[in-house]
């Protein structure tokens, strides 16, 4: 399973970089952040603040004693899933899709973390 995850995981993450460089173009080429801009922005940093936490919750806290930490971790998820998501929508093209796309991704991973911590083997 975690053979099959990481070319997924290193996509999402190509993708996400990707999309920083589609941002830094859009907002290098206007002399005054507009609210396209803003939300662009916006958009591609709730996206890149959610990558890293499904690695936090597997790497120190996958235990059922770190339940509150895990709950807090979950919510900042969800945080940055209901700000990425209508802000990708409102892009265009490529970035529309790999942001919305990946912003699931990790909810999903962070879901799925979530569940199996609190299995007791």
């Amino acid at each position: 399973m975690v053979f099959v995850m990481l070319p997924v995981i290193g996509v999402v993450i190509v993708g996400i970089a990707y999309t920083w460089v589609l941002t830094y173009q859009e907002v290098r080429g206007a002399e005054v952040l507009e609210w396209p801009q803003t939300i662009a922005l916006v958009s591609v940093l709730a996206a890149t603040m959610q990558a890293p936490l499904p690695f936090v919750m597997a790497l120190f806290f996958i235990d059922p004693h770190n339940q509150r930490a895990l709950e807090r971790i979950a919510g900042l998820e969800v945080l940055f899933f209901l700000v990425a998501l209508p802000c990708a929508l409102k892009r265009k093209g490529l970035a529309r899709w790999g942001l919305t796309l990946s912003s699931i991704f990790f909810l999903a991973l962070t879901g799925l973390i979530y569940l199996v911590s609190q299995w007791q083997f």
